[in-house]
């Protein structure tokens, strides 16, 4: 079982750091995690972007969209 457990993070983690897009895990309203594609697009490390609200990163014209969005997911 361990193994498997293993196995299945291994292939999130592949997914996650290869994918062509941007991704970035919120919790609350700030970034906990993101690729690295997320680091290119926004031009920024890991140390300026963990911790700070999702919303620092979205045009304010898209600020009640994209609130709207999260709170339905």
């Amino acid at each position: 079982m361990e193994g498997a457990v293993w196995e299945s993070e291994e292939k999130y983690r592949a997914v996650f750091e290869n994918a062509g897009k941007a991704i970035n895990i919120v919790a609350g309203d700030r970034v906990v995690s993101a690729n690295e594609r997320s680091f290119e697009l926004l031009q920024c490390s890991r140390e300026d972007l963990y911790g700070r609200p999702f919303l620092d990163f979205i045009h304010p014209d898209d600020h009640n969209e994209a609130k709207r969005l999260y709170l339905h997911r």
